[in-house]
């Protein structure tokens, strides 16, 4: 019997097991439409998660973003910076996380508090 909390231990070690070992695993086809989340956007443009600084991450991706571009959110619109030491202090700022997606941030604030952004809000990329 499976445990509804120990998958990694019950279910996908021994497959994990299995696959290393050369042995075929029992499975069943299923259709790219019964996935949850098959049907998701690329891309979404709006904020989808804060994190613990006040950092608001989107759901665009950064690949191909020229740096002169800017986004706009909560009726401001905010410039691209590298890293936090090219930004002032205060200043809201764009740029390219390590997850590849849109992050805003506040040089020594927090975003969420300083444009007032939230999980939700609408975010859009403005050509340079």
């Amino acid at each position: 019997m499976l445990s509804d909390s120990f998958h990694g231990r019950d279910l996908f070690a021994p497959v994990a097991t299995k696959i290393c070992r050369g042995e075929a695993v029992k499975s069943k086809a299923v259709s790219q439409e019964s996935i949850i989340g098959s049907d998701w956007p690329e891309e979404l443009s709006e904020v989808i998660y804060v994190d613990h600084y006040g950092n608001l991450v989107t759901g665009l991706k950064g690949d191909g973003l020229e740096k002169n571009h800017r986004l706009a959110i909560a009726d401001q619109e905010i410039v691209y910076a590298r890293a936090f030491c090219e930004a002032e202090p205060g200043q809201p700022f764009w740029y390219v996380d390590s997850f590849g997606l849109l992050e805003i941030s506040v040089n020594q604030g927090r975003a969420n508090k300083l444009l007032g952004g939230r999980v939700g809000d609408r975010v859009e990329v403005i050509s340079g």
